[in-house]
């Protein structure tokens, strides 16, 4: 099999609803990207127009505000850019990105997931510190969601160093 029908083919794979199954994909998938210097622009001939996507996913500076963080981490390692939008006389921003067509499919699958991921944990964690009050569950979900974006930033750049 040729090593970048074998790279879609992981790609493919890194949407499973299984998070393991779907983050090893990914992860394998960059790593044979670095390995062989492809981009994912390459593993897509003749695709080359350039799209602006905006997701759903929004975020204030006071809520949730890991979520522009883990969008420009993402963008990065998937050859986009992330794009805050903020609309008038409000203090929320909407998220999106900026890139080739299919890298940016790719990275709003990815970055949606991520959020998912990170909501659910959240929830979790308010059942769990019910009894506390509100501004310590705030910085206890905070926390998560930064320390969340560490790892997926460390876990890029361990992939990167291999």
């Amino acid at each position: 099999m040729d090593i970048e029908k074998k790279i879609r083919k992981l790609l493919a794979l890194s949407e499973s609803p299984n998070e393991f199954e779907a983050q090893a994909a990914l992860l394998k998938a960059r790593q044979l990207m670095a390995e062989y210097k492809l981009t994912e622009a390459e593993l897509h001939e003749g695709n080359k127009k350039i799209k602006t996507i905006k997701t759903s996913i929004s975020c204030t500076k006071q809520t949730n505000f890991w979520i522009f963080t883990l969008s420009t981490i993402i963008g990065e390692n998937y050859c986009c850019q992330a794009v805050h939008e903020r609309a008038k006389h409000s203090k929320t921003y909407f998220i999106g990105f900026i890139g080739l067509e299919e890298d940016v499919s790719i990275c709003v699958n990815i970055f949606t997931y991520a959020v998912d991921c990170v909501l659910t944990q959240i929830q979790n964690l308010k059942q769990t510190y019910c009894n506390l009050s509100l501004g310590a569950q705030k910085k206890i979900t905070n926390g998560y969601g930064a320390g969340f974006c560490e790892g997926v930033r460390e876990a890029f750049s361990k992939q990167d160093q291999e």
